[in-house]
């Protein structure tokens, strides 16, 4: 049974809600917006000259140009400004990659030839005996297996089917 909230039901409006804001309709309003206001401001600009007098008109656009550029100017010191703290802070990552990350690297890396000399010494001297003797045992098996069947066939009376 779906649960329900004022009477509406809850599944209906977790969709409703998903599906209000997708990345197209996003992406839409994103682009969308400024263009509008773009067109927005030349409407107006063509209404002005053609209905009012564009030289008072003139006068007023001045101030706000001369606020265009000074935003603009800050957007560019903002854009410096960042760049050059990037520029910094890549520059302390390789610091810390040369101090920190290197020496750790290193000690692996000599870690991991200890590791190998170990394995080789305890493969020389401990696995290899031990493979040696094992063969050898079988081999002494092996051979005392072939012996007794030759001993059992070098006896006269005996023959396979008389167990």
């Amino acid at each position: 049974m779906e649960e329900t909230l004022n009477g509406v039901d809850t599944a209906q409006t977790e969709e409703e809600s998903a599906s209000r804001w997708t990345l197209n309709r996003i992406v839409m309003l994103a682009a969308g917006v400024p263009i509008g206001l773009v067109i927005l401001l030349f409407l107006i600009a063509l209404g002005i000259v053609f209905f009012g007098d564009p030289e008072w008109w003139a006068i007023r656009m001045q101030y706000f140009r001369d606020l265009g550029l000074i935003v603009l100017t800050l957007n560019g010191i903002l854009i410096v400004t960042g760049l050059a703290i990037l520029v910094l802070q890549i520059a302390r990552f390789v610091n810390l990659l040369s101090s920190e990350v290197k020496p750790m690297t290193d000690d692996a890396r000599s870690t991991l030839a200890e590791v190998r000399a170990t394995t080789a010494f305890v493969g020389k001297h401990t696995v290899q005996p031990f493979v040696r003797i094992q063969a050898f045992f079988v081999g002494a098996l092996a051979f005392l297996r072939e012996l007794l069947k030759l001993r059992r066939l070098a006896k006269p009376g005996s023959k396979k089917g008389d167990s």
